[in-house]
């Protein structure tokens, strides 16, 4: 859970989620961001699992009843993971989901290097509606996250994926392809990192924002012509 968040949890009554003088009641604000802050993708032994497991189901009512909120579920794991004294090895590699946020939880730094390297186009480049950025395909790859987790909404030129925006028969044999332009993409990128100047934060969240898009838009399309190919004949 990061920072921003700790007014959420810090105040839940911990006894009556883990028990009384139950590990995670006693666990610091340090360990709790430093040991079980974790976010997708979770990574873990089978064992450790069936563990968190039984205790995160426990967790889970006695949580949400104290904050009936979106969010929820992720704070009865960390919790109940906490009270597994099961403490993570946080890693930054995996993972990119805001593009605001500077946090070094999420491996944006790999995407920043990529256009410093090469140029803002870079993040782009080489992408049409079912195919991803030629930085993506190279070989020898560069340094890139291995997860898109697509739960903000990203707008940028005429184009949106946002996951609750998606229709939910985009999957059928009638389907078209979401709108991808990247002509329209780069010439926005070019004119928003200009009217970014030398604010670097708006001109890295610009930078980010498309990299997302020229990535889940293809994805999103390959699959769906795959889908057609096999099921629709």
């Amino acid at each position: 859970m990061s920072p921003a968040a700790r007014g959420a949890w810090s105040t839940f009554s911990k006894a009556s989620v883990c028990g009384e003088g139950a590990p995670c009641t006693v666990t610091s604000v340090k360990d709790a961001e430093e040991k079980y802050a974790a976010g997708p993708v979770y990574l873990a032994h089978v064992a450790d699992w069936r563990l968190v497991a039984d205790q995160w189901w426990r967790a889970m009512p006695r949580v949400h009843s104290q904050y009936p909120q979106l969010l929820a579920e992720m704070y009865a794991f960390t919790m109940a993971v906490a009270n597994s004294s099961l403490p993570f090895s946080l890693v930054s590699s995996f993972m990119v989901s805001d593009p605001k946020t500077m946090s070094p939880t999420e491996a944006w730094a790999w995407v920043d290097d990529i256009a410093a390297a090469h140029g803002p186009a870079a993040v782009c480049a080489g992408a049409d509606p079912v195919t991803l950025p030629a930085a993506t395909r190279a070989r020898p790859l560069p340094a890139l996250p291995t997860t898109l987790h697509y739960c903000q909404k990203y707008e940028a030129a005429g184009h949106l994926f946002a996951k609750r925006k998606v229709p939910h028969d985009f999957f059928k044999c009638g389907g078209g392809p979401m709108p991808f332009n990247p002509k329209q993409l780069t010439g926005n990128l070019t004119a928003a990192l200009a009217a970014a100047g030398k604010n670097k934060l708006r001109a890295k969240v610009v930078l980010r924002t498309a990299f997302m898009i020229c990535h889940l838009v293809p994805i999103a399309n390959a699959a769906l012509a795959s889908y057609q190919l096999s099921v629709c004949g």
